[in-house]
C-alpha cells in the first residue's frame, strides 16, 4: 500500500496480465470516512458495461457522475455516487409510464 498525495493505493499484481491494477482507491473525506474510488475496470461490478467513450458523453451531459482523476494516467468515480446513480435509475424505472 502506497501513499502518493493523500490517495492510498491498494495494487495487486495480476499474474495472468503481469501487470499492476489499482483495485481501489481511498481518502479521508473532510468527515473522517474514507471514501472510495471505482476505476473504470470495476464499473462492471455494478452492472455498468459501457464503453469509456459512452460513460464520458454521458459525464457531459450530465447523465453520469463526473469523474475524479486520481493520478496523471488514472481516473475514478465516487463510490456512493455511483451506488445514487444506480438508484436514480431504479426509481426513474419505478415511476415511468408503461407502454399498453
Amino acid at each position: 500500500m502506497g501513499l502518493r498525495n493523500n490517495i492510498f493505493f491498494v495494487q495487486r499484481r495480476d499474474r495472468s496480465l503481469a501487470r499492476l491494477q489499482i483495485l481501489t482507491c481511498r481518502f479521508k473525506a473532510l468527515r473522517g470516512k474514507p471514501m472510495k474510488f471505482v476505476p473504470y475496470e470495476n464499473l462492471r461490478d455494478y452492472g455498468i458495461v459501457a464503453h469509456k467513450v459512452s460513460i464520458w458523453r454521458w459525464e457531459r451531459a450530465g447523465q453520469f457522475p463526473k469523474r475524479v482523476r486520481v493520478s496523471a494516467g488514472r481516473v475514478a468515480w465516487v463510490e456512493d455516487e455511483i451506488e445514487s446513480w444506480l438508484a436514480a435509475r431504479a426509481a426513474e424505472r419505478n415511476t415511468a409510464p408503461q407502454a399498453a
